[in-house]
């Protein structure tokens, strides 16, 4: 399970600077820092010499950005590509536009394994009054279920185990 370093500008070491600022390609800042995080775990697989690998999580980077084609230059996919309708194949919405930045993607071996997948839309879709983080979401608004219990969507994969 996985959380890459955000899409923002500044953390609390300040600005991003060289190869982490934002170098104007639409990835946003801290891109070379996802880049190496993706290697990292793939590192780490082959390291422990793992088959049927599954890489999951928030890899904070759309279907087209650079870590995600490190996976997949590595032999990964996403089940999603294959199971998802493209217009339903998103995880999260900002400023109104929305993308896959939670990912799945399976080795050769897992893939075999898979059965379906799907991104169950309980998240993103819902508006911000209805956020999870209080300051946001009076406590007369919060339910104790599913729905906008993060800013993403869950990714739900089938496995035949």
């Amino acid at each position: 399970m996985n959380h890459f370093k955000s899409k923002g500008c500044t953390d609390a070491d300040g600005p991003a600077t060289g190869p982490d600022a934002d170098q104007g390609d639409g990835q946003s800042c801290y891109n070379a820092k996802r880049v190496k995080q993706a290697q990292a775990v793939l590192s780490l697989i082959g390291e422990l010499k793992l088959k049927n690998a599954l890489v999951l999580g928030d890899i904070n980077a759309y279907g087209e950005e650079d870590p995600i084609h490190t996976f997949e230059d590595a032999g990964l996919t996403s089940p999603s590509k294959k199971y998802v309708e493209k217009d339903e194949r998103y995880s999260y919405v900002f400023e109104g536009l929305s993308g896959e930045l939670d990912h799945v993607l399976a080795d050769k071996g897992a893939r075999k394994l898979v059965t379906g997948a799907t991104i169950w839309h309980v998240n993103s879709d819902e508006g911000r009054f209805m956020d999870y983080n209080t300051e946001f979401n009076p406590p007369y608004l919060y339910a104790p279920d599913p729905f906008r219990s993060s800013d993403h969507d869950p990714l739900l994969v089938g496995l035949r185990l």
